[in-house]
């Protein structure tokens, strides 16, 4: 069955915080299938399409020599696991504290809007 499926794969990652904790994780479990070729991404996709290209140059140039076993896409999977934060006992992806911190971001910015506002309405 497997005969007909492709070996390659392109691959195209978008942005975002939370993709980008998932992405090293799914390229190296889609590299167990495929041989990726054609890999871009934007934003933090392409940060990880960067990690991505470099595991798969390695492992094609580890094929091409016949010499060493590691190609990178290992390391890849362990990836999300490091991206975590401790605070006291309890750990947390780092997603939720990116997100958190641009959502405080996001809050400040409304606030000094709302307060130039009112200065400007106050003739201040």
């Amino acid at each position: 069955m497997n005969d007909f499926l492709p070996k390659e794969c392109d691959i195209v990652m978008e942005g975002g915080v939370t993709s980008g904790v998932v992405y090293p994780a799914f390229v190296a479990r889609l590299a167990e299938r495929f041989t990726l070729r054609s890999i871009g991404g934007t934003s933090v996709g392409a940060v990880a399409a960067i990690a991505a290209a470099a595991a798969q140059f390695k492992r094609n140039r580890v094929r091409k020599e016949g010499q060493g076993e590691d190609d990178g896409f290992h390391i890849l999977a362990r990836l999300p696991g490091k991206l975590q934060e401790t605070i006291g006992r309890n750990t947390r992806p780092v997603a939720t504290v990116a997100t958190r911190t641009i959502s405080e971001f996001t809050t400040l910015r409304q606030e000094m809007r709302a307060n130039a506002r009112q200065k400007v309405a106050a003739g201040v």
